[in-house]
């Protein structure tokens, strides 16, 4: 696993998840929207890229899993926002471009992380 392009993926999920926080950057939908469950999923989703971040230089598969649940945190959420799921009318553009990027760099977090998890052949 390169360990460096893993940070920086995590770093960077970290930066683009906070425009998406309800009340918070591009989000102008209002937080009494969210249910509990969800805010405490965003506030997982937010945080739990910081808390890999130092176990990727000694626990690597710890990390990796990790990864693929910040992975899932990215993915899950941010296409049934896109369907109108979450919310009875649809994201801001600003939100539904964030969510994109959320998509595709969850992609990668789930792809490096099962990479670490792996066995090494």
């Amino acid at each position: 696993m390169n360990r460096r392009a893993f940070i920086i993926l995590l770093f960077v999920d970290f930066v683009a998840y906070i425009p998406n926080f309800p009340e918070m950057g591009l989000e102008t939908r209002p937080a009494s929207m969210v249910s509990p469950l969800m805010m405490v999923m965003y506030m997982v989703a937010i945080f739990l890229p910081l808390a890999t971040i130092p176990l990727t230089f000694k626990w690597s598969r710890i990390a990796g899993v990790l990864a693929i649940l910040c992975g899932v945190l990215n993915v899950v959420p941010s296409v049934l926002d896109l369907c109108h799921l979450l919310f009875p009318f649809p994201p801001p553009t600003a939100i539904a471009f964030d969510e994109i990027l959320l998509i595709v760099i969850g992609g990668a977090l789930c792809a490096l992380g099962y990479r670490a998890v792996s066995p090494r052949r």
